[in-house]
Parts: C-alpha cells; structure tokens; sequence
C-alpha cells in the first residue's frame, strides 16, 4: 500500500491525501459495473444504486451516530465546507450579521470571509494559542448573543495537526449563542479521532474521503436535523434539496467502505500511528540540532509530525529526501506554491526567517521501517544542507 509502485518509496504525506485501499477500489469497481443507474430512476438499475447510496448513507451516519437524514453527499471536502458555511449564512436571520472563524482555518472556510462580508457580515478572527489550540476564552469575549450567526472551528488543523477544545466550544455557544450555526472542518480528523456532532453540538461538520484511503471527489457535510443549510445550486431535488445533481454513487460508495475499514480499525490505527508518530518526533528533535515540533505535543492528531528544521529551507530539504524516495511536504498541499511559513505557522509564533518547516503525515499502512528510514535520511541530510 506504500510503495507507490516502487519498492523503495515512502510515501508519507497522508495529510495531503492517501493511497486508495484495495477494498475500497473494489468496492468502486463492483458499483461502476453493477450499479451504473441513476438512483432516482423507477426501474430495477436505479434501484440497485439507490439501495447502494442508502447503504452508503447509513454507514457514514452510524461511523457519526446520527441520522443518515442527516448527511449529505458533496463533491469533496471543499464543497462540503463551502455549502456549510455559505449555506448556514444565507439561511441566517437578517438581524444576524455577525460571523466568527478560527484563525487556522483551511482556506476553504478561511477564505469565506469575502463572501460573508459581502453579505454584509462583520467578519472577526478567533485568535490561537501559541500550541496552536483555539482560545476559547478569546472567543467567549467576540461572541454576539443577538447578532452572531456563525462560528467555524475546524476539529484538526490540516498542518500542524491541533485538536481543538469543541466540545467546550459546542457548550459555549449553547449557553451563549444558541441561534448561532457552528461549522465544524472534520477533514483532518475522521478516523483518526472520534468525530461526535451530537458532542461538539455542531450544526455542520465536513468530511472527505480521500485523506482516509477513499476516492477523491466525494465528501459529505453533515447537517445536524433542525439546521438551517440554503443550497447553493438549484437541481432536481437530490440530497434533501440541500446538494442537487444525480449522486456520484461509484465514489460515495468508496466513501462509504473507507468509512468502515476506518472506524473497524479506529483504535488501533490510532494507538500504532501515535507511536511511530512520537517516535518521529523524539528522534528529530533529539538528534538533530535546532529542531522543534509546531503546535501542541499532546492535543494533537495521531499521524501529524510537523518540525521546524531551523537554519535550513523546507524545498531543498523536500528535493533531498524526494531523491532518496522519502516523500512528504512543507505543509498543507493547498500552500505549496507559497513562499515563507504560511498564516498557521504565523499564527503560532514563526516568522519570515523559520524557513525549514517540514510535515511528515503517517497512515494506517506506515511502517516502523517507514519512520526509521525517514529519521535516518534527515539526520544525514540536515547537517549538509546547513553548511
């Protein structure tokens, strides 16, 4: 699973995306042979895709413990974020203009704020702490009872892997806000943590398959029963109204198996990943100089290893350890092309000069071998790169 066709690769930048699991493809494969009609036809072929996509519905909900009413298929985690939020502020009471987003966002939640303000939304930053956890204190003080509409507070920071407090978050806003719609960016988190909407009291909550060994193209946003989601694109009628377009039942059906591979293997994976994980971090921060680990030791997701590599450029060091088939990345796929640590390393403290930040991303399929192979090609690389 993580040779990528080469026996000497070491693919760990999960974060970015994952390998497809082979019972996943087959799965997918199964669905484009079998069920290849559109679920909304009367005949025997749409009901065969029909009893796909319900089945589907019903796996997602359970791996949620909510109502598979309450789920809504998209095309990935980035739709599933804007319909979320886009959705939430249209559907919001005119008297409601006041929006809250987590200042480590993803850039798709991160970057609604045009949209929000052009709605006439006064749109304000909740700050972090320097671990890279929400400060919920700070946000209690920007809380607007009669004229928040929004918070987004995303569960796990795609780059430096935070958990963040929700369930106290979810518990402010019912005691301070509860008209408030709270968005909750889970594309990091699910199946590498309990994702709980009933928990987090959350309104909507974003998913994507392929950062768990799914298909790319499918997400799903859940919409707590009662929430108020206007949709975005107008249709037939698909997805409760909320999502219309004929279902991608192929992909949502690979979702929905990687969805149960994930949550079969949940605690396991989470306990072999966090050990390789502070495995990884030990050796580098140990045995190499000037290295320390961004965001939270502790309140952090059990794949996510994210070092700043000090005195030492984060694309030389990508290149060197590409050439010995390492594969990782300097954060977020979505920054690539960005020059200098991005706005969730700023928010944590770093600045123009912390040019050496690396994020090693661990799956389900990574191997001690993995690890020990990266450790070691860093230890011999970093020394010649500083010179």
């Amino acid at each position: 699973m993580n040779n990528l066709n080469d026996r000497d690769a070491t693919y760990l930048d999960n974060g970015a995306t994952t390998p497809i699991d082979p019972d996943v493809l087959d799965t997918m494969m199964k669905a484009l042979r079998d069920g290849f009609g559109n679920p909304s036809s009367l005949h025997q072929l749409g009901a065969t895709a029909a009893r796909t996509l319900r089945t589907a519905r019903q796996t997602v909900a359970d791996a949620l413990h909510v109502d598979p009413k309450e789920i809504v298929f998209t095309g990935g985690g980035t739709e599933a974020d804007n319909l979320g939020i886009r959705g939430s502020a249209l559907a919001a009471s005119p008297k409601r203009r006041h929006a809250l987003i987590f200042a480590l966002e993803h850039p798709a939640v991160r970057l609604q704020r045009a949209f929000l303000e052009n709605l006439g939304f006064l749109v304000e930053e909740i700050p972090t702490k320097p671990n890279g956890v929400c400060d919920v204190d700070a946000l209690e003080s920007l809380i607007r009872p009669k004229e928040t509409a929004l918070v987004a507070v995303m569960h796990a920071n795609n780059e430096i892997g935070t958990i963040q407090p929700l369930e106290d978050i979810g518990d402010l806003l019912e005691d301070e806000c509860p008209e408030a719609a709270f968005h909750v960016d889970a594309v990091q988190a699910f199946t590498k943590v309990p994702v709980q909407p009933r928990r987090f009291r959350a309104s909507t909550i974003a998913l994507a398959g392929h950062k768990f060994h799914g298909p790319k193209g499918i997400g799903v946003l859940y919409v707590r029963k009662g929430a108020r989601v206007s949709p975005l694109q107008i249709g037939g009628g698909q997805e409760n109204g909320i999502r219309p377009g004929t279902e991608n039942v192929p992909n949502i059906a690979g979702f929905a198996k990687a969805t149960e591979l994930g949550m079969a293997h949940l605690a396991s994976d989470m306990r072999q990943m966090a050990e390789l994980r502070d495995w990884l971090i030990h050796e580098l921060c140990t045995q190499l100089d000037d290295v320390s680990l961004n965001g939270d030791a502790t309140q952090r997701l059990c794949n996510n290893v994210n070092v700043n590599i000090r005195n030492a450029r984060s694309e030389i060091l990508l290149h060197a350890l590409e050439e010995q088939g390492i594969y990782v990345s300097s954060g977020s796929a979505c920054h690539a092309s960005q020059k200098g640590p991005s706005h969730v390393l700023k928010a944590i403290g770093l600045t123009e000069a912390d040019t050496g930040c690396l994020r090693i991303t661990l799956s389900r399929y990574t191997t001690r071998q993995d690890v020990e192979r990266c450790a070691a090609v860093l230890k011999s690389i970093v020394p010649e790169i500083r010179r």
